[in-house]
């Protein structure tokens, strides 16, 4: 969601394209490396503040 938020063409919401850009990233990696770079992303997110912060605070990985 973010992003397609974040590039949309019309108002684009850059104060998320540094969350779009960490989701994106993920799709360089695979197997054990990928697992590992989705577990950083939820922690580093989860201390995000506000909003972002409280969504993916205590976030499991389920992979």
């Amino acid at each position: 969601m973010a992003h397609e938020r974040a590039n949309r063409p019309l108002n684009p919401d850059m104060a998320l394209a540094h969350v779009a850009n960490r989701w994106q990233a993920l799709l360089n990696y695979e197997g054990d490396t990928l697992e590992k770079v989705y577990r950083t992303t939820l922690d580093e997110l989860s201390r995000e503040s506000g909003t972002l912060g409280v969504i993916f605070r205590k976030a499991q990985n389920k992979i």
